[in-house]
């Protein structure tokens, strides 16, 4: 956080930069919140039509020990669009 746009030129808001094209992009600022924007990256990266997404860990969240429970953590189940993709080629056709 403290070198956030203030040193090197890996210190940008590559969150900012990386939205127009990723489903989701995010600066995590706290170490706790990492297990979170792992699992919400994770289950909108393979939800509906897949795509990239973009997880920011600052060094100071990197370099931080956080409390994590493997046993209580649940994968998000991805959201699958309820049409298939010879449906859709199909639909497409015939307009």
């Amino acid at each position: 956080r403290a070198r956030l746009n203030k040193e090197d030129f890996q210190a940008v808001d590559i969150a900012a930069i990386a939205a127009p094209v990723a489903k989701w992009a995010v600066t995590v600022m706290e170490p706790y919140l990492v297990p979170m924007a792992l699992q919400k990256a994770f289950h909108l990266m393979r939800s509906s039509r897949p795509g990239p997404v973009l997880v920011d860990l600052p060094v100071d969240v990197q370099l931080a020990e956080i409390e994590f429970d493997i046993d209580a953590y649940e994968p998000l189940v991805p959201f699958k669009p309820a049409m298939s993709r010879s449906q859709a080629e199909k639909a497409l056709k015939m307009l």
